[in-house]
């Protein structure tokens, strides 16, 4: 959970540093702070994870090991499928317009992306062994980030 914890600071950090054109610099601030805690986070998980592996070894069940790897394929693909079905509809103009139901679809999907990313980089630093789906996951969300990130900037 530190890495979920420290993408998803990370990530309000970020935004945060984005919107200070519009929010002045409070949000600036803020979103520095953020990014400082984000790093504190990591730096725990670092410490964490050596115990937490002996653990494990000595015959704690590890629960996440089955959960995270799916949850980062799931997350991540629907966040990139939902951006995709999204942005198509937007630039299509057919059925979904530029409205306020589009921007909560966007986000929601774009939310799903970031928490794939989350997982997909947990389960890639602890070391799970369904790997694949780790990977897909954290390039499906990635992918839909970046996409989204540049729709924000153009």
């Amino acid at each position: 959970m530190f890495m979920v914890y420290a993408t998803t600071l990370t990530w309000a950090g970020l935004t945060n540093l984005c919107s200070v054109g519009s929010g002045g610099l409070g949000w600036a601030g803020f979103g520095l702070l953020q990014l400082f805690f984000a790093y504190r986070v990591l730096h725990q998980f670092r410490l964490f994870s050596a115990v937490h592996r002996a653990l494990v070894e000595d015959g704690l069940p590890d629960r996440a090991a089955r959960v995270f790897p799916v949850g980062a394929f799931l997350l991540g693909v629907t966040g990139l499928v939902g951006l995709l079905i999204a942005l198509g509809n937007v630039i299509d103009h057919t059925t979904l317009q530029a409205s306020e139901p589009a921007e909560l679809l966007v986000g929601l999907t774009c939310d799903a992306a970031i928490l794939g990313v989350a997982l997909g980089v947990s389960s890639m630093l602890s070391g799970y062994r369904a790997r694949a789906l780790s990977m897909v996951g954290l390039v499906c969300g990635g992918t839909a980030v970046a996409l989204w990130l540049v729709g924000l900037v153009f």
